[in-house]
Protein backbone atom coordinates (compact mmCIF):
# COMPACT_ATOMS: atom_id res chain seq x y z
CA UNK A 1 0.00 0.00 0.00
CA UNK A 2 1.62 3.10 -1.43
CA UNK A 3 1.55 6.41 1.20
CA UNK A 4 -1.29 8.12 -0.83
CA UNK A 5 -3.67 4.60 -0.14
CA UNK A 6 -2.51 4.85 3.62
CA UNK A 7 -3.60 8.44 3.99
CA UNK A 8 -7.14 7.52 2.27
CA UNK A 9 -7.81 4.94 4.68
CA UNK A 10 -6.89 6.43 7.63
CA UNK A 11 -8.85 9.57 6.63
CA UNK A 12 -12.18 7.41 5.41
CA UNK A 13 -11.27 5.92 9.29
CA UNK A 14 -11.59 8.81 10.65
CA UNK A 15 -14.59 9.56 9.08
CA UNK A 16 -15.65 6.68 9.90
CA UNK A 17 -14.95 6.69 13.63
CA UNK A 18 -16.33 10.83 13.80
CA UNK A 19 -19.72 9.42 12.25
CA UNK A 20 -19.89 6.79 14.88
CA UNK A 21 -19.15 8.86 17.76
CA UNK A 22 -21.83 11.78 16.36
CA UNK A 23 -24.35 9.30 16.44
CA UNK A 24 -23.32 7.89 19.95
CA UNK A 25 -23.23 11.22 21.36
CA UNK A 26 -26.74 12.08 19.28
CA UNK A 27 -28.42 8.84 21.67
CA UNK A 28 -26.62 10.37 25.08
CA UNK A 29 -28.50 13.63 24.12
CA UNK A 30 -31.32 12.52 23.38
CA UNK A 31 -31.99 10.30 26.47
CA UNK A 32 -31.00 12.71 28.66
CA UNK A 33 -33.75 14.84 26.98
CA UNK A 34 -36.03 12.05 27.66
CA UNK A 35 -34.88 11.61 30.91
CA UNK A 36 -35.47 15.40 31.45
CA UNK A 37 -38.85 15.85 30.29
CA UNK A 38 -39.98 11.95 32.52
CA UNK A 39 -38.32 14.08 35.14
CA UNK A 40 -40.88 17.28 34.49
CA UNK A 41 -44.07 14.86 34.10
CA UNK A 42 -43.02 13.28 37.15
CA UNK A 43 -42.95 16.08 39.11
CA UNK A 44 -46.13 17.88 37.14
CA UNK A 45 -47.92 14.82 38.05
CA UNK A 46 -46.79 14.71 41.66
CA UNK A 47 -47.26 18.65 42.01
CA UNK A 48 -48.84 19.73 45.26
CA UNK A 49 -51.96 21.95 45.44
CA UNK A 50 -52.43 24.40 48.46
CA UNK A 51 -54.95 24.25 50.97
CA UNK A 52 -57.49 25.96 51.92
CA UNK A 53 -57.65 27.70 55.48
CA UNK A 54 -60.59 27.29 57.87
CA UNK A 55 -62.59 30.25 58.73
CA UNK A 56 -62.51 30.96 62.84
CA UNK A 57 -65.52 31.34 64.60
CA UNK A 58 -66.62 32.26 68.15
CA UNK A 59 -68.74 31.77 71.11
CA UNK A 60 -70.78 35.20 72.23
CA UNK A 61 -70.64 35.10 76.43
CA UNK A 62 -74.10 35.02 77.38
CA UNK A 63 -75.10 37.98 79.98
CA UNK A 64 -76.16 37.98 83.75
CA UNK A 65 -80.36 37.78 83.63
CA UNK A 66 -81.81 41.02 84.74
CA UNK A 67 -85.04 41.06 86.73
CA UNK A 68 -85.55 43.83 88.48
CA UNK A 69 -89.19 44.30 87.81
CA UNK A 70 -89.92 40.75 88.35
CA UNK A 71 -88.58 40.51 91.26
CA UNK A 72 -90.21 43.49 92.95
CA UNK A 73 -93.18 42.45 91.70
CA UNK A 74 -92.65 39.09 93.38
CA UNK A 75 -90.97 40.38 96.40
CA UNK A 76 -93.96 43.33 96.67
CA UNK A 77 -96.27 40.14 96.71
CA UNK A 78 -93.88 37.93 99.64
CA UNK A 79 -93.76 40.81 101.50
CA UNK A 80 -97.48 41.47 101.56
CA UNK A 81 -97.73 37.89 102.64
CA UNK A 82 -95.05 37.33 104.83
CA UNK A 83 -95.97 41.05 107.22
CA UNK A 84 -99.38 39.73 108.27
CA UNK A 85 -98.04 37.20 110.12
CA UNK A 86 -94.95 38.74 110.97
CA UNK A 87 -96.85 42.70 111.39
CA UNK A 88 -98.47 41.31 114.24
CA UNK A 89 -96.01 42.30 117.14
CA UNK A 90 -95.85 45.64 115.44
CA UNK A 91 -99.39 46.19 115.37
CA UNK A 92 -99.39 44.70 119.35
CA UNK A 93 -96.60 47.59 120.21
CA UNK A 94 -98.92 50.41 118.17
CA UNK A 95 -101.90 48.85 119.93
CA UNK A 96 -100.17 49.48 123.48
CA UNK A 97 -98.08 52.84 122.98
CA UNK A 98 -100.61 54.65 120.94
CA UNK A 99 -104.44 55.49 120.33
CA UNK A 100 -104.00 54.64 116.47
CA UNK A 101 -107.11 52.80 115.05
CA UNK A 102 -106.32 50.18 113.02
CA UNK A 103 -103.02 49.05 114.93
CA UNK A 104 -102.44 45.68 113.57
CA UNK A 105 -103.18 46.79 109.67
CA UNK A 106 -100.55 49.63 110.82
CA UNK A 107 -98.01 47.03 111.98
CA UNK A 108 -98.12 45.16 108.79
CA UNK A 109 -97.57 47.84 106.87
CA UNK A 110 -94.41 48.97 109.05
CA UNK A 111 -93.43 45.61 108.60
CA UNK A 112 -93.66 45.67 104.75
CA UNK A 113 -91.81 49.05 104.94
CA UNK A 114 -88.92 47.63 106.78
CA UNK A 115 -88.99 45.05 104.44
CA UNK A 116 -88.43 47.02 101.57
CA UNK A 117 -85.73 49.06 103.07
CA UNK A 118 -84.00 46.45 103.97
CA UNK A 119 -84.04 44.31 100.13
CA UNK A 120 -84.38 46.94 97.87
CA UNK A 121 -80.99 48.87 97.97
CA UNK A 122 -79.53 45.10 97.97
CA UNK A 123 -81.46 44.50 94.84
CA UNK A 124 -80.60 47.57 93.66
CA UNK A 125 -76.47 46.95 93.96
CA UNK A 126 -77.27 43.49 92.56
CA UNK A 127 -78.61 45.04 89.56
CA UNK A 128 -75.85 47.45 89.18
CA UNK A 129 -73.64 44.63 89.56
CA UNK A 130 -75.20 42.87 87.26
CA UNK A 131 -75.35 45.75 84.04
CA UNK A 132 -71.57 46.34 84.48
CA UNK A 133 -70.48 42.60 84.19
CA UNK A 134 -73.23 42.73 81.25
CA UNK A 135 -71.27 45.71 79.74
CA UNK A 136 -68.06 44.09 80.13
CA UNK A 137 -69.87 41.22 78.47
CA UNK A 138 -70.80 43.07 75.36
CA UNK A 139 -67.58 44.63 74.71
CA UNK A 140 -66.12 41.45 75.06
CA UNK A 141 -68.03 39.95 72.49
CA UNK A 142 -68.17 43.02 70.40
CA UNK A 143 -64.21 42.81 70.72
CA UNK A 144 -63.92 39.37 69.67
CA UNK A 145 -66.36 39.69 66.71
CA UNK A 146 -64.25 42.21 65.20
CA UNK A 147 -61.67 40.50 65.71
CA UNK A 148 -62.95 36.99 64.36
CA UNK A 149 -64.36 39.08 61.25
CA UNK A 150 -60.62 41.26 60.36
CA UNK A 151 -59.12 37.29 61.21
CA UNK A 152 -61.52 35.75 58.79
CA UNK A 153 -61.06 38.52 55.96
CA UNK A 154 -57.55 37.25 55.98
CA UNK A 155 -59.07 34.11 55.89
CA UNK A 156 -60.76 35.09 52.44
CA UNK A 157 -57.68 36.99 50.94
CA UNK A 158 -56.07 33.97 51.48
CA UNK A 159 -57.89 31.18 49.68
CA UNK A 160 -58.93 33.35 47.22
CA UNK A 161 -54.89 33.24 46.43
CA UNK A 162 -54.89 29.73 46.79
CA UNK A 163 -57.75 29.03 44.44
CA UNK A 164 -56.04 31.17 41.91
CA UNK A 165 -53.27 29.62 42.50
CA UNK A 166 -54.34 25.84 42.25
CA UNK A 167 -56.34 26.99 39.21
CA UNK A 168 -53.01 28.18 37.89
CA UNK A 169 -51.18 25.47 38.44
CA UNK A 170 -54.10 22.72 37.28
CA UNK A 171 -53.61 24.77 33.98
CA UNK A 172 -50.10 24.18 34.06
CA UNK A 173 -49.84 20.90 34.55
CA UNK A 174 -52.58 20.09 31.20
CA UNK A 175 -50.70 22.74 29.20
CA UNK A 176 -47.17 20.76 30.27
CA UNK A 177 -48.93 17.04 30.09
CA UNK A 178 -50.23 18.20 26.59
CA UNK A 179 -46.97 19.45 25.03
CA UNK A 180 -44.37 17.16 26.95
CA UNK A 181 -45.77 13.71 25.70
CA UNK A 182 -45.56 14.27 22.29
CA UNK A 183 -42.74 16.18 21.96
CA UNK A 184 -40.89 13.47 24.29
CA UNK A 185 -42.72 10.32 22.16
CA UNK A 186 -41.35 12.05 18.91
CA UNK A 187 -37.97 11.92 20.60
CA UNK A 188 -38.15 8.64 21.29
CA UNK A 189 -38.88 7.79 17.50
CA UNK A 190 -35.32 9.89 16.67
CA UNK A 191 -33.80 7.91 19.28
CA UNK A 192 -34.86 4.70 18.40
CA UNK A 193 -33.83 5.46 14.46
CA UNK A 194 -30.19 6.64 15.95
CA UNK A 195 -29.59 3.80 17.75
CA UNK A 196 -30.92 1.53 14.30
CA UNK A 197 -28.18 3.28 12.12
CA UNK A 198 -25.69 3.17 14.56
CA UNK A 199 -26.13 -0.42 14.61
CA UNK A 200 -25.48 -0.47 11.02
CA UNK A 201 -22.37 1.15 11.58
CA UNK A 202 -21.08 -1.32 14.10
CA UNK A 203 -22.54 -4.39 11.75
CA UNK A 204 -19.15 -3.10 10.11
CA UNK A 205 -17.40 -4.47 12.48
CA UNK A 206 -14.43 -1.88 11.92
CA UNK A 207 -14.59 -1.46 15.80
CA UNK A 208 -14.04 -4.42 18.62
CA UNK A 209 -17.07 -5.16 20.33
CA UNK A 210 -15.48 -4.10 23.85
CA UNK A 211 -14.83 -0.19 22.69
CA UNK A 212 -18.28 -0.05 21.49
CA UNK A 213 -19.09 2.90 23.42
CA UNK A 214 -19.00 7.27 23.90
CA UNK A 215 -15.75 7.00 25.89
CA UNK A 216 -13.60 4.62 23.84
CA UNK A 217 -14.54 6.34 20.37
CA UNK A 218 -14.42 9.52 21.76
CA UNK A 219 -10.56 8.93 22.62
CA UNK A 220 -10.02 7.01 18.88
CA UNK A 221 -11.07 10.25 17.32
CA UNK A 222 -8.68 11.92 19.36
CA UNK A 223 -6.32 9.78 18.56
CA UNK A 224 -6.55 9.76 14.62
CA UNK A 225 -7.39 13.30 14.44
CA UNK A 226 -4.04 14.36 16.17
CA UNK A 227 -2.00 12.03 14.82
CA UNK A 228 -1.09 10.19 17.93
CA UNK A 229 -2.21 6.93 16.21
CA UNK A 230 -3.14 5.99 12.47
CA UNK A 231 -4.87 2.68 13.58
CA UNK A 232 -7.70 0.73 15.55
CA UNK A 233 -5.35 -1.99 15.87
CA UNK A 234 -1.44 -3.21 16.19
CA UNK A 235 1.24 -1.82 19.05
CA UNK A 236 0.60 1.66 18.49
CA UNK A 237 -2.98 1.71 17.42
CA UNK A 238 -6.06 3.26 18.79
CA UNK A 239 -7.03 0.02 21.52
CA UNK A 240 -3.59 -0.47 22.92
CA UNK A 241 -3.07 3.27 23.56
CA UNK A 242 -6.62 3.53 25.09
CA UNK A 243 -5.98 0.39 27.33
CA UNK A 244 -3.17 1.76 28.71
CA UNK A 245 -4.21 5.46 29.49
CA UNK A 246 -7.34 3.73 31.18
CA UNK A 247 -4.58 1.50 33.13
CA UNK A 248 -3.04 4.58 34.24
CA UNK A 249 -5.75 6.72 35.18
CA UNK A 250 -4.94 9.12 32.30
CA UNK A 251 -8.62 8.99 30.83
CA UNK A 252 -11.39 7.61 32.47
CA UNK A 253 -13.42 4.72 30.61
CA UNK A 254 -16.75 4.64 32.88
CA UNK A 255 -19.63 7.29 31.16
CA UNK A 256 -20.90 8.16 35.09
CA UNK A 257 -17.56 8.58 36.39
CA UNK A 258 -17.01 11.09 33.06
CA UNK A 259 -19.93 13.02 34.35
CA UNK A 260 -18.81 13.40 37.94
CA UNK A 261 -15.50 14.57 36.96
CA UNK A 262 -16.00 16.44 33.87
CA UNK A 263 -13.19 19.27 34.53
CA UNK A 264 -10.64 16.06 34.96
CA UNK A 265 -11.42 15.14 31.18
CA UNK A 266 -11.47 18.54 29.56
CA UNK A 267 -7.48 18.20 28.61
CA UNK A 268 -6.90 14.39 28.19
CA UNK A 269 -10.06 13.58 26.82
CA UNK A 270 -11.12 16.82 25.18
CA UNK A 271 -13.66 16.05 22.39
CA UNK A 272 -16.21 13.83 25.61
CA UNK A 273 -15.07 16.68 26.87
CA UNK A 274 -16.76 19.50 24.32
CA UNK A 275 -19.84 17.32 23.46
CA UNK A 276 -20.79 16.99 27.74
CA UNK A 277 -20.78 20.25 27.96
CA UNK A 278 -22.62 21.41 24.37
CA UNK A 279 -25.35 18.46 25.45
CA UNK A 280 -25.98 20.41 29.00
CA UNK A 281 -26.38 23.64 27.12
CA UNK A 282 -28.38 22.09 24.58
CA UNK A 283 -30.57 20.46 27.39
CA UNK A 284 -30.90 23.80 29.12
CA UNK A 285 -32.18 25.55 26.23
CA UNK A 286 -34.56 22.67 24.58
CA UNK A 287 -36.17 22.58 28.52
CA UNK A 288 -36.65 26.01 28.37
CA UNK A 289 -38.11 25.89 25.00
CA UNK A 290 -40.54 23.14 26.19
CA UNK A 291 -41.63 25.31 29.31
CA UNK A 292 -42.20 28.24 26.89
CA UNK A 293 -44.25 26.19 24.62
CA UNK A 294 -46.37 25.19 27.24
CA UNK A 295 -47.33 28.99 27.95
CA UNK A 296 -50.90 30.28 27.62
CA UNK A 297 -51.89 27.17 26.19
CA UNK A 298 -55.67 26.14 26.97
CA UNK A 299 -57.91 23.05 26.85
CA UNK A 300 -57.88 19.27 27.87
CA UNK A 301 -54.67 17.27 27.54
CA UNK A 302 -55.71 15.55 25.00
CA UNK A 303 -56.36 18.24 22.69
CA UNK A 304 -53.00 20.10 23.73
CA UNK A 305 -51.61 16.39 22.47
CA UNK A 306 -53.64 16.70 19.45
CA UNK A 307 -52.98 20.05 18.38
CA UNK A 308 -49.15 19.35 19.14
CA UNK A 309 -48.61 16.23 17.49
CA UNK A 310 -50.15 17.70 14.56
CA UNK A 311 -48.06 20.62 14.69
CA UNK A 312 -44.71 18.59 15.32
CA UNK A 313 -45.54 15.99 12.00
CA UNK A 314 -46.84 18.99 10.13
CA UNK A 315 -44.25 21.31 11.10
CA UNK A 316 -46.80 24.01 11.35
CA UNK A 317 -44.77 26.20 13.67
CA UNK A 318 -40.89 26.90 14.33
CA UNK A 319 -39.40 26.76 17.71
CA UNK A 320 -36.02 25.34 19.13
CA UNK A 321 -37.31 21.92 19.77
CA UNK A 322 -38.67 21.13 16.40
CA UNK A 323 -35.32 22.64 15.25
CA UNK A 324 -33.14 20.42 17.00
CA UNK A 325 -34.96 17.49 16.03
CA UNK A 326 -34.98 18.84 12.36
CA UNK A 327 -31.04 18.50 13.11
CA UNK A 328 -31.20 14.93 14.63
CA UNK A 329 -33.09 13.71 11.25
CA UNK A 330 -31.04 15.28 8.95
CA UNK A 331 -27.82 13.68 10.64
CA UNK A 332 -29.25 10.42 10.26
CA UNK A 333 -30.28 10.88 6.63
CA UNK A 334 -26.73 11.74 6.28
CA UNK A 335 -25.21 9.30 8.36
CA UNK A 336 -27.18 6.21 6.25
CA UNK A 337 -26.15 7.93 3.36
CA UNK A 338 -22.33 8.30 4.04
CA UNK A 339 -22.76 4.46 5.25
CA UNK A 340 -24.05 3.15 1.93
CA UNK A 341 -21.85 4.97 -0.22
CA UNK A 342 -18.14 4.53 1.24
CA UNK A 343 -17.10 1.87 -0.90
CA UNK A 344 -13.98 0.96 2.34
CA UNK A 345 -16.77 -0.07 5.12
CA UNK A 346 -18.93 -1.93 2.63
CA UNK A 347 -18.25 -5.30 3.28
CA UNK A 348 -16.19 -5.20 5.90
CA UNK A 349 -16.60 -8.20 8.42
CA UNK A 350 -13.18 -8.15 10.86
CA UNK A 351 -15.72 -9.64 14.07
Amino acid sequence: MDMKEAYMEKKQLLEYINKVFELEAAIYTQNEIIKKIDNELYELNHVQYREKESYYSYEEKREVDSSMGFDIVCAMIIGIIASIPMGIPFGFLIYLFTDANHPFILGDIATFIVMAVVWLPRKISEENWKKEQNDKIRYENMKNRKMVEEANEKVKRHNNGVVNYNENLHKEVIAKNGIYIPYKEKLIEIRDETKRILEKFYDKNIIYPKYRDIVAVSSFYDYLSSGVCDSLEGHEGCYNKFDLEVRLDTVISKLDDVLDNLDQIKKNQHTLYLEMVECNERLSGLSQSLRELSTNVTGSVEEIKMQTAKAISTQQQTNAVLEYYGQEISRNVDAIKWLDMSGFIAGDNRW
